[in-house]
Formats: structure tokens, sequence, C-alpha cells
């Protein structure tokens, strides 16, 4: 699957966006077993990593930020966001086939 969506990044007209999404799709459905019909979980660490370095990227943000998810806690200019902004952040760019840069 992974080979397939490199190889549409590599040779198609608009195979960045397409390999990207399948890509996305591959990690997101299997990290959690309760998100495809084998039941595997095998990339479940790798999205803790993924999670890990949203949270960062949006700690080095140059304005604070409330977070709409924790009552009381900001993020930005080296505080740290919850995971749940991180989570939703990370789901709104793979959905969106955007590239977080940090």
């Amino acid at each position: 699957m992974l080979a397939h969506a490199l190889h549409l990044k590599l040779t198609s007209e608009y195979g960045f966006l397409k390999g990207s999404f399948i890509e996305s799709a591959f990690f997101g459905k299997n990290s959690d077993r309760n998100w495809n019909p084998l039941g595997h979980d095998f990339v479940k660490e790798k999205m803790l990593v993924f999670k890990a370095a949203v949270a960062f990227g949006l700690s080095q943000h140059e304005a604070v930020i409330a977070d709409p998810f924790v009552a009381g806690m900001s993020w930005g200019k080296g505080m740290w966001p919850s995971w749940f902004i991180s989570i939703s952040d990370l789901f709104t760019a793979w959905l969106s086939n955007m590239l977080i840069k940090f």
C-alpha cells in the first residue's frame, strides 16, 4: 500500500495528493484496532510520535493561544498544547492533505 502511494506521488499528475491521502489513511486506519476489519494497531506507537511532534510544533508558535479543549490552558511561546489539540491538528492536516511545517 505504501509503495503504491509512493509510486503515485512520483508518477501521477495529482500523485502528491492521492499518495498523501493513501498514506494518511493507512497510518490512521492501522493505528487503532477498531478502525480496520483485521484488528491491527501496529502503528499505534508511531501515532504517539506524530502527536508529540505536532504538539512540539504548536508549542513553538509565536503567539499564545487559548486551548479550546482544556479550560485555562494556553499554548505557544514554549507552552505545550493539550493532546486533544494535537490530535485535532494532526487529523485536520491529514484530512486536508496538507503538510504541517514545524
